[in-house]
């Protein structure tokens, strides 16, 4: 199976410079680890994505393994610190093809210098999109099934405002990077239309039916295969409470996933509306870290020119295109043709 055109873990990979760069683990992180998790390191291996996160597989003296991720982004480890509690109650109640934290006598997580550390119980598994569609949509149904059951969970933010507000920022800064201006510029009157439909879907959605569970956000591309049938989901860094519609417009067009699902969840079947907030939803949290990172200090004049061209490649030109354009063309919604009597 390839995902062509949905795959979304392209954009962590990164070159072989970069990866050379990133692979040692400082001993200031080795000695937090020690300190908080008593655990002797005995190695660190740098793993295989390196983009959002510098990530090493580290051998401890007792003989087990860990996956152990380090977040330096600013706007990224508040939502991954906030998640952490419902990862971690997920893998508790019963969720078990996940990776889950593994908690220090600090909590879930550590912070040094303004890096998060976490660590997660390692899956002897490589990364694949090769993993058979129908296992995966068996997949995701038991972490939705599982994650209804977890208490708490309250009701899910349904706001577009905080999301678009930081975009309009984002896209006013642009006079500051010439590449990028030009780029928002070609795009502008695309992406006030996404950002209009937003806030229209906001108010139906909010009206909306729902049955909350806990979501991943980007599950496709962040699956480890032992077999195809045999899934494990990893990096859980925008877990979220929502509608199961945040999970599926991905990978919605491929009915073996749909058939899986179903297998597990029959009476479940996608609200449309629901699914294309979420699309937008996406669009718009990405584009927000392509600002992060393009407007960050610590990045290279090269390093920008890169975060841009992807911007506009994978981002507003890519593989999500086809979706946001299925939003913007779609029938109008139920509460705007209501079911004739």
């Amino acid at each position: 199976m390839v995902l062509g055109g949905s795959r979304t873990g392209d954009r962590f990979f990164v070159t072989v410079s970069q990866r050379n760069k990133l692979m040692a683990f400082s001993p200031k992180f080795r000695a937090a680890i020690a300190q908080h998790y008593k655990l002797d390191i005995q190695s660190a291996i740098p793993g295989p994505r390196q983009k959002m996160a510098r990530t090493y597989i580290l051998d401890v003296k007792d003989g087990a393994r860990l996956f152990c991720k380090l977040i330096d982004k600013p706007g990224l480890i508040p939502l991954v610190r906030a998640g952490l509690p419902i990862l971690d109650e997920l893998h508790k109640t019963g969720a078990k093809r996940i990776a889950y934290p593994i908690p220090s006598d600090e909590g879930l997580s550590l912070s040094v210098e303004g890096t998060l550390i976490l660590l997660f119980n390692y899956i002897a598994a490589p990364q694949s999109y090769d993993y058979s569609l129908h296992a995966f949509g068996r997949l995701m149904a038991d972490i939705h099934m599982t994650g209804r059951s977890i208490s708490g969970q309250g009701e899910c933010e349904l706001d577009p405002e905080p999301t678009l507000q930081k975009a309009e920022k984002g896209c006013a800064d642009a006079h500051k990077n010439a590449q990028l201006a030009d780029v928002l510029r070609r795009h502008e009157e695309t992406i006030r239309l996404y950002a209009r439909k937003f806030q229209d879907l906001a108010p139906i959605c909010r009206e909306t039916p729902k049955r909350l569970t806990v979501t991943h956000g980007d599950a496709p591309g962040n699956v480890l295969m032992r077999a195809p049938e045999d899934l494990y989901l990893i990096d859980w860094d925008e877990i979220e409470v929502s509608p199961p519609e945040r999970d599926h417009w991905i990978m919605d067009h491929f009915p073996e996933y749909l058939e899986g699902y179903k297998s597990v969840d029959p009476g479940f079947e996608i609200d449309p509306d629901l699914r294309a907030y979420y699309i937008l939803k996406y669009f718009f949290r990405s584009l927000n870290f392509y600002f992060d990172e393009i407007y960050a200090d610590r990045m290279s004049a090269h390093e920008k020119q890169d975060w841009i061209r992807d911007l506009e490649d994978n981002l507003i030109s890519g593989w999500m295109r086809p979706k946001l354009d299925e939003v913007l063309f779609r029938r109008e919604s139920r509460e705007e043709n209501p079911p004739q009597a």
